[in-house]
């Protein structure tokens, strides 16, 4: 079908002769019929495209595939055939690996490298990242091979290429692709052990070379921050970091930083005697507990690098570049969870904290609202409490009330919780519930924590106004929720919310409400109480109940009764369940002052 490219199969020696012989053999017209087929496979349909398929993917299993691709890849000016030549040579490489002399694959390596140099930003990423790819990749394939400076040198190359603006985008972008290829979620050396993979991921963290390029990656963000905030629109900010833009290399920095935080930090030593047991399944998400260890304490957890990530995401908060916006974000759940040895000791740990819930807090605004108009990410509502949530659990709430701004924090916190729980009772956004689900957790996590202890109990009594705040305000939302849902009750459209969801919510505020639970308890029995009556004076008095504001009070009454039930009593879990301290304490001390007990009147 395609003629003399189809001759190009053919057996080749690996002498440098004999090579050149087999890439010059390479005719215009087979290049032009190569350049076809693999458009083709990009944009073609049907049986054409499957043809072409066949086609480009029998070129791959060709002898001298390696020769064929160098040769496409200097001489083709269509970037689709490109694309493709950089995945054949991945694949000949790694399967003729050793056949090629280590000067060959040095020289293969130099080659991609100067070619992606020299085309510079007319080359699209979609074919340059491929390309940088098959260098990582021959890298991590060669260093147990190659002599032990030979990989330093190497970086020393990628470092050089970060100092000169103008090659600096393929320099970020080698950086990336070097780190991708030796993460503990990335295997794209086939054929070879898990062991393999693992001894590259954990030697490249021992050595340092991790750590070297998160800073790189910090000091190159670091240096263009007062660049993008003096620009004056975000449209300007986005033209600078687009592809073609002067700042492009931007998102690869920050991705970089993101594989960063993502790296698996667990210590091979802890796998029971099997070096590096935990790490040889790929990753399935990012961690809810990063643990670096010692090493990082003079980078990752100072308040110079919680400063630039924040300041970062506020110039790229609403980029049209979605997924830099996401990227930076990502990075700043990742870094609230940073625990263990990596803070040298308790107050570093706190100054740490404090630092944190300030940036996070102050990122919401002092108005406590997230605007519409500003037209935020539907994810950024949960990933900022994701964040509060996340602090709180690595931190423990005790930590957090010892920390210089702890009063500032409760407060704002307070307004952000109330603010959502307005905004959810109006948007049908997934995300806003997921939120509000995150900050009652933080709320019942830190009244839990501190009802735990008894040396707690001062900060217990600290937090207490803002629970019983929080206890009011969800009672008021669920009060105004059961009216819109009644007002706007469709039979067609009726959806039922997930019970479990339900059930954890209500729990977090029967949690919520220990600390002062008598305020709570009175407030919830004067409100069923009126409700009551209402429905006393129908049956008694014969008193006019319309039916719509019937059903409205049923329904606040459901949701009335499922909060009381929470605070006063705990899951039984298949037991009786035990009267909680903090209600019996109500009792005693209703006791003592002679007035109405609040449970009973509940």
């Amino acid at each position: 079908k395609y003629g003399p490219a189809a001759q190009l199969v053919v057996h080749c020696s690996l002498s440098t002769t004999l090579r050149a012989v087999a890439m010059a053999q390479l005719t215009a017209e087979q290049l032009a019929e190569i350049e076809a087929a693999c458009e083709l496979c990009s944009t073609g349909i049907g049986p054409q495209r499957a043809e072409a398929e066949r086609f480009v993917v029998g070129l791959r299993s060709a002898e001298n595939a390696v020769d064929m691709a160098q040769f496409i890849i200097v001489n083709s000016q269509s970037e689709h055939t490109c694309f493709h030549a950089a995945i054949m040579l991945k694949e000949a490489t790694l399967r003729d690996w050793h056949k090629l002399a280590p000067e060959q694959r040095n020289s293969i390596k130099g080659n991609l490298l100067l070619h992606v140099v020299g085309r510079g930003i007319s080359l699209k990423n979609f074919v340059r990242q491929p390309l940088l790819q098959v260098v990582a990749i021959m890298v991590k394939r060669g260093w147990f091979e190659e002599p032990p400076g030979m990989f330093t040198e190497f970086l020393a190359y990628v470092q050089r290429l970060l100092e000169d603006p103008a090659t600096r985008p393929v320099g970020a972008l080698m950086m990336l692709s070097l780190l991708e290829e030796f993460s503990s979620s990335n295997r794209s050396v086939v054929g070879l052990s898990w062991e393999f993979h693992n001894q590259c991921q954990q030697r490249f963290h021992a050595e340092g070379h991790l750590k070297h390029l998160f800073r790189l990656s910090l000091t190159l963000l670091g240096g263009v921050i007062e660049t993008l905030r003096s620009q004056p629109s975000q449209s300007e900010i986005d033209q600078l970091l687009s592809e073609s833009g002067g700042l492009g290399w931007v998102t690869s920095c920050v991705s970089v930083i993101n594989q960063t935080l993502s790296w698996d930090f667990s210590d091979p030593s802890a796998a029971g005697g099997v070096v590096g047991l935990s790490s040889l399944a790929p990753s399935t998400g990012r961690a809810d507990v990063i643990t670096p260890g010692k090493g990082w304490s003079d980078i990752l957890v100072q308040q110079s690098t919680l400063d630039l990530l924040y300041a970062l995401y506020s110039v790229c908060r609403f980029s049209s570049n979605v997924s830099l916006s996401h990227s930076c974000r990502q990075c700043l759940v990742d870094v609230s969870a940073i625990a263990g040895d990596v803070f040298p000791d308790e107050n570093a740990r706190l100054a740490y904290l404090d630092h944190s819930l300030q940036s996070v807090l102050q990122l919401v605004g002092n108005q406590f609202s997230f605007r519409p108009d500003q037209d935020v990410s539907d994810s950024e509502y949960a990933d900022v409490a994701l964040i509060v949530l996340r602090l709180v659990t690595n931190f423990q709430a005790s930590s957090v009330m010892r920390t210089p701004r702890a009063q500032a924090h409760l407060e704002t916190l307070g307004g952000l919780t109330c603010n959502l729980m307005n905004l959810s009772s109006t948007s049908d956004d997934a995300s806003v519930t997921e939120a509000l689900d995150h900050l009652l957790e933080s709320w019942s996590t830190m009244a839990v924590d501190l009802q735990m202890k008894e040396q707690d109990q001062t900060m217990l009594q600290a937090l207490a106004p803002y629970t019983a705040k929080i206890m009011r305000a969800y009672i008021d939302k669920c009060l105004r929720d059961a009216v819109i849902e009644v007002e706007e009750w469709d039979a067609d459209e009726e959806e039922h919310e997930d019970k479990s969801v339900l059930e954890e919510r209500l729990t977090s505020l029967g949690c919520i409400a220990r600390p002062l639970l008598g305020d709570a308890l009175t407030h919830l029995a004067k409100l069923i109480y009126r409700r009551t009556e209402a429905f006393r004076g129908v049956l008694t008095q014969g008193s006019a109940l319309h039916a719509s504001q019937a059903t409205i009070a049923i329904e606040q009454l459901l949701c009335l009764v499922g909060i009381a039930g929470r605070c006063v009593a705990d899951e039984g879990e298949g037991e009786i369940p035990m009267v909680p301290d903090a209600v019996a304490l109500v009792s005693n001390e209703a006791g003592v002052r002679g007035g109405e007990d609040p449970v009973v009147l509940l």
